[in-house]
């Protein structure tokens, strides 16, 4: 008997962690579902989930795993759909940059003895110049040589973390356990403020005077630092991460700010080595941050060893995989 893991989402995220299992069809049935059925289709035929559903009761009633790739301002209505449908020992596997929220949630709305554990993956370092979105940048390596967050509240069933992290080696990933409020601050400095400052740098280009003539001149400068506003995580309530994981946000647009006068200032006072120093402080941070991110080492992360697939399989749901 496989276990049935259910994908509610298939872009870019979702159907990475479906290509990642392909190999294991012993273990898994993979099945999918998205609000464009387009999508759904697109994934089957990648090869990204192996059958599709097109109702979210039909899609959970059954499931052993369900894999959240949604949307920020969609993830809390979607616990309050699937928690009265999850069957008891169900794991919930939430993808989004949203830690203490989340699970604050699932707290609130879950009932005893289903599971949801944080999962945040980031990115192979081959795919971070990728200009593709949705499920158009969907790889079977997407993860590969990254790390993969790993939160969950405290009451959480140790093989639900255990399997989490399975499924993270599955991906090629290393597993990193962290504390909600620590996962939270981490992505709301390398996730939330680049998707922050852009927006801000488009809000201050749009509103120039020469901003007709701007959009047929900007260039690669331009287009690189307003990437992020496209990968911003809500779908119509556009800045509800940053309320949602506000304390941080409000620190990290702080430190922004602060360093944004600081430039303003040299560049005022006309300061040439100032100005010079706090540029080439940059170029040299941003070149040992790419250097180092090309390349992570499993050492770097904490790391508890685990059991084989089989047994977090069989200790959660009390089933073996099938076997060939």
């Amino acid at each position: 008997m496989t276990i049935n893991v259910v994908f509610i989402g298939l872009e870019q995220i979702g159907a990475s962690l479906g290509l990642s299992m392909s190999g294991q069809k012993d273990y898994f049935t993979r099945t999918g579902i998205d609000r464009e059925p387009l999508t759904s289709q697109s994934a089957k035929k990648l090869g990204a989930i192996d059958r599709i559903e097109y109702r979210v009761p039909a899609a959970v009633e059954n499931a052993n795993i369900v894999v959240l790739s949604l949307p920020v301002d969609e993830i809390r209505a979607m616990l309050e759909t699937i928690a009265p449908l999850v069957q008891p020992n169900t794991l919930i596997i939430d993808t989004s940059p949203l830690q203490a929220a989340v699970i604050a949630w699932a707290q609130e709305l879950l009932p005893e003895g289903r599971y949801l554990v944080s999962m945040t993956p980031t990115l192979n370092p081959a795919y971070l110049d990728e200009a593709q979105l949705g499920i158009q940048a969907a790889h079977a390596d997407l993860f590969k040589n990254s790390v993969m967050i790993i939160t969950s509240s405290e009451t959480t069933h140790p093989d639900a973390l255990k399997l989490a992290a399975d499924l993270a080696n599955l991906a090629g990933a290393t597993p990193y356990f962290a504390e909600p409020a620590e996962a939270d601050g981490l992505l709301a400095a390398y996730d939330l403020l680049p998707k922050l400052a852009a927006a801000g740098l488009l809000a201050a280009a749009a509103n120039q005077p020469s901003w007709q003539e701007g959009k047929k001149l900007a260039g690669r400068a331009f287009s690189k630092a307003t990437f992020p506003a496209q990968l911003l995580d809500e779908k119509s309530q556009l800045g509800h991460a940053a309320l949602l994981n506000r304390e941080n946000a409000l620190r990290l647009l702080d430190d922004l700010i602060f360093n944004l006068q600081e430039m303003r200032t040299r560049i005022a006072e006309n300061d040439g080595e100032g100005i010079n120093k706090m540029m080439a402080q940059a170029v040299k941070a941003r070149e040992e941050w790419f250097a180092r991110r090309q390349k992570v080492n499993s050492d770097d992360f904490p790391r508890e060893k685990a059991p084989s697939m089989s047994e977090s399989l069989g200790r959660l749901f009390g089933i073996k995989p099938r076997k060939k």
